[in-house]
């Protein structure tokens, strides 16, 4: 398990601290299926998605996807439009951090 030592100069009494890092696993985009989609285009769903394939697994990014798309649908006259995750599986990948420090 990594572990950084940061020293602290700014307290004379606490000259130097040990964190401890748990990264756990990464996870890999392999692949992205939107179900549903006719009154939007695949390609402007996909102009405005934050998720690409071979990206880092970021939670963050699929909100903001899913935000975007529904977005979209209120511009184009769909204001009760639902856009939700369905399913998710994600392959484990080797985390991109295991390398010896």
């Amino acid at each position: 398990m990594p572990s950084v030592v940061a020293q602290d100069l700014s307290d004379a009494k606490l000259a130097v601290s040990k964190v401890e890092v748990a990264e756990g696993a990464s996870y890999t985009v392999r692949i992205i299926n939107w179900w549903g989609l006719s009154a939007l285009s695949f390609k402007h769903v996909k102009f405005v998605s934050r998720i690409h394939l071979e990206d880092f697994l970021d939670m963050r990014k699929v909100r903001e996807t899913v935000a975007a798309v529904r977005t979209l649908y209120v511009a184009n006259g769909y204001p009760k439009a639902s856009i939700r995750l369905l399913k998710m599986v994600s392959q484990y990948v080797q985390d991109r951090l295991s390398k010896n420090f």
